[in-house]
């Protein structure tokens, strides 16, 4: 399929709602009482507004976007199995795909698979698309299921939500919004919405914004007059943009500038963007503008690359030129790989590559194989390996074999984890055949690893050939985890077979899936476990039944006082409780005993009611009478508070009376606070104590050297510390 059909099939896509009809059924929601909705009725102006249609896409009819979908990733069914994806791009693209397929039952089995992954950014991203398609289908549902997780990122979901349900039912996403019950949140829906609307249709903001009943300014959401100037007045409308005082704002507006003005001649734009005081946003909007260039007139914009004399900014550039070009002119990218250095090159090498052995995987193996540094090569066949394995697997491990030792290991690891994603019986066949020892463990042990995730039953028959230890311990854990998402109590009935530390490593797995699928099924289990493993059953149980009766769960908990899970399990309720209870939770820590609980529990009912209204949830901390546990439960506001609103912020903390838990608090702040905009330097001058102003200014040097080397220099002439200690920061120049 060439490029512009693929494209065309995602834009058909995205235009129909991934195809299936978009229910927005706003009228049983208003009967709701509980959840995130409120019951008092908006004071805006409640008359409908009429949007124009999404314009339509001509180039391919929605019924064949619909069929090229269903046969992309035929193999993918689980988080897990996109994360065996080789590229970002790829394992994203395959994430749209299974949710655009999915029902509302198998977006409750993605979206409990991707709350477990380790790193915060892939949680994120995979919990941001899965909930995006799921307000396409049933936005009610969808907000309701996000209220019940109580997770840390809601805030991002709700946004998303409530952005993309305004592209298909404005009134009712407006309806909605004023009636989400925390403010913040009301505040992101609203800004959620209106940004929907900001380019589409920038003439309703107005009206939009009439009936929200909490939003931002709505010049942040329209940079179009800013626009309509660029090609006539560059100077004027970046001067324009660079006076918006929203650093995001600020950042779009003169992105969405300078990509109109290199529609026409992107060196100039390049150079229109020197206009920009503050470094690092410079080089940002430079990289994104020469990275457009590089999609159009590769060979222009390398040259441009080239010629670049700062060094570091040479290299950046260079290597993002390469990295588009290498998506149709491979031979032409790797002639100038050369031009990088140390692990610029590498990376740049392997996407390069891996762009390149899409096309043509031989081509790509016979250039990989010519390679003179051994660093980048040993990078570049890892990766080659894993897509030579998809697209040819015996010729992959022939090819494998035959490597130099130093490559041959990792080489056919990859290969057969690659074949396990679609054969698991040749990937068997091929690590008990080209392995041994500890190798042929890792092999197995991955390969059953992906088989549970489609046929967990199956998986289990090849455990036999793993030998007995840690290795196995593990596997036995994924395995349970993996089928109790798909099957709490078939999974639950194999592990009451297995014995010893295989069995309690499987029933600790599966604790958090089978309370949030089968609470009651949970509770009757917990029946049967020995008392030293019944932690993580106590604790999750507490936190479920917490979501619908905080009284209840509390109560239910007492039998377990005595256990020193206990106050672990109180902290789940308190971080339940705290999110939509805040006096019913400060009533449970005044009865608290014992300090460390005391401790905990403070840091969890600021750190969840701060998100709500900082200003109370930190004011609520300095009562605190333990020095200890206020320190911590202020600090830990703060820092919400400096997300939200960090002017007011360091407006409070500098009007705090004078002490030692003072200098804490403003050095503590100083710590949390990256933002290159925000002048610090009076905050820093007015603690007291010598230790922890020169603390303060050292950490605020560092932060704003990273960034930008002569705002750090301008804030060194702004505090004072001793000429010494400044002497000390510059020095680092050197």
């Amino acid at each position: 399929m060439n490029k512009i059909t693929t494209l065309a099939i995602v834009a058909a896509s995205l235009a129909s709602g991934f195809g299936l009809a978009v229910l927005s059924p706003f009228s049983a929601w208003q009967s709701q009482p509980d959840g995130l909705f409120s019951q008092e009725s908006p004071t805006t102006d409640s008359s409908p507004i009429t949007a124009a249609p999404a314009v339509g896409i001509n180039t391919i009819s929605l019924q064949d976007a619909e069929h090229e979908r269903e046969s992309q990733f035929r193999g993918v069914s689980s988080v897990a199995d996109i994360l065996t994806l080789p590229h970002d791009f790829m394992q994203t693209e395959a994430l749209y795909v299974m949710a655009g397929r999915a029902d509302v039952d198998q977006l409750h089995q993605y979206i409990d698979q991707a709350e477990a992954l380790l790193y915060p950014d892939e949680r994120k991203t995979a919990l941001q698309i899965l909930y995006s398609r799921y307000s396409e289908i049933d936005p009610r549902a969808a907000l309701n299921h996000l209220h019940a997780k109580q997770l840390d990122i809601a805030d991002n979901l709700i946004y998303g939500i409530f952005n993309s349900w305004a592209k298909v039912d404005l009134n009712a996403a407006i309806a909605s919004a004023n009636n989400l019950r925390i403010a913040r949140q009301q505040k992101l829906a609203s800004d959620a919405i209106l940004a929907a609307y900001g380019n589409r249709q920038p003439q309703l903001l107005q009206d939009i914004a009439n009936r929200l009943l909490r939003h931002s300014n709505i010049g942040r959401f329209s940079s179009i007059s800013l626009l309509a100037n660029a090609s006539t007045n560059p100077e004027d409308s970046i001067r324009q943009a660079l006076a918006i005082a929203d650093v995001n704002v600020r950042r779009d507006s003169l992105f969405r500038i300078g990509r109109e003005l290199a529609k026409h001649n992107p060196r100039q734009a390049l150079d229109y963007m020197q206009a920009i005081p503050e470094l690092p946003l410079r080089r940002q909007l430079q990289q994104q503008l020469l990275n457009q260039w590089a999609s159009e007139s590769p060979r222009e914009a390398l040259d441009y690359a080239l010629r670049e004399t700062h060094a570091n900014v040479r290299q950046n550039n260079i290597r993002a030129v390469l990295q588009v070009i290498a998506g149709s002119q491979p031979e032409l990218a790797l002639q100038h790989l050369n031009a990088l250095e140390g692990r610029t090159r590498q990376r740049a090498a392997t996407t390069i590559f891996s762009q390149w052995a899409s096309q043509d995987i031989h081509s790509a193996v016979a250039a990989a194989a010519a390679l003179e540094d051994p660093q980048t090569k040993q990078r570049v066949i890892s990766a080659l390996s894993h897509q030579y394995a998809r697209q040819h697997p015996h010729e992959a491990m022939a090819w494998a074999d035959q490597l130099p030792d130093h490559m041959k290991a990792s080489s056919i690891q990859n290969v057969i984890s690659s074949v396990a994603q679609q054969d698991p019986d040749k990937a068997i066949e091929l690590a008990l055949g080209n392995t041994s020892g500890m190798k042929q463990t890792r092999a197995l042990q991955s390969i059953i690893g992906q088989m549970a995730n489609s046929n967990a039953r199956r998986a289990t028959q090849y455990l036999s050939y793993l030998p007995e230890g840690s290795v196995k311990d593990n596997t036995v854990r994924n395995l349970a985890a993996n089928w109790a998402r798909a099957n709490p109590r078939e999974a639950v009935d194999w592990i009451r077979e297995l014995e010893g530390r295989q069995y309690s490593g499987a029933m600790q797995s599966i604790a958090q899936t089978v309370v949030r699928q089968d609470p009651e099924f949970a509770e009757q289990l917990l029946v049967e476990l020995p008392n030293h493993e019944r932690q993580q059953w106590v604790t999750e149980l507490s936190s479920i039944k917490a979501t619908t009766d905080i009284d209840g769960a509390f109560s239910w908990l007492s039998q377990f006082a005595q256990e020193p899970y206990y106050s672990q399990a109180i902290d789940r309720i308190l971080q339940v409780s705290a999110a939509t209870d805040t006096a019913r939770s400060v009533q449970i820590f005044e009865t608290l005993e014992n300090q460390a609980e005391h401790t905990n529990a403070a840091l969890t009912i600021v750190s969840r009611w701060a998100q709500q209204d900082p200003a109370s949830a930190v004011s609520w901390a300095t009562t605190l009478s333990d020095p200890n546990s206020r320190q911590q439960a202020m600090d830990a506001g703060l820092g919400q508070w400096l997300r939200y609103d960090r002017h007011s912020a360091v407006e409070w903390a500098v009007n705090l009376e004078e002490s030692e838990s003072r200098d804490q608090t403003l050095t503590s702040m100083v710590r949390q606070t990256t933002y290159t905009d925000l002048d610090l330097a009076p905050l820093i001058n007015s603690i007291s104590s010598d230790e922890y102003r020169n603390e303060a200014t050292k950490i605020r040097f560092r932060n704003l050297w990273r960034q930008d080397a002569e705002a750090a220099e301008r804030f060194l002439d702004q505090v004072y510390v001793s000429d010494a200690l400044k002497e000390s920061l510059l020095s680092i120049r050197h």
